[in-house]
C-alpha cells in the first residue's frame, strides 16, 4: 500500500478523546462529588485552559457528557 493510501485511509478513521475534569479540593483528596459542583483549584483550571488550547483546532462530531 502505497503512503498516500494510508495516509487516505488513516483520514477516515473515528479517534475518540477522553476527558476528565480538572482537578478539584476534593479530587485532591479522593472525596467523591457525584452531581456536586465543586470549583477547580488553580491547577485544574490551568490545565482546562492548556486543554482547551490543544483541542481548539478539533472539529468535535459529537460530545457526550455525564449530567452535572
Amino acid at each position: 500500500m502505497g503512503r498516500k493510501q494510508v495516509s487516505d485511509r488513516q483520514n477516515r478513521l473515528a479517534r475518540l478523546y477522553l476527558i476528565r475534569h480538572g482537578e478539584t479540593e476534593w479530587s485532591l483528596s479522593d472525596r467523591h462529588t457525584s452531581r456536586t459542583d465543586i470549583p477547580m483549584t488553580a491547577r485544574g483550571e490551568d490545565g482546562a485552559r492548556e486543554l482547551g488550547q490543544r483541542l481548539r483546532d478539533i472539529q468535535f462530531v459529537r460530545v457526550p457528557t455525564t449530567p452535572r
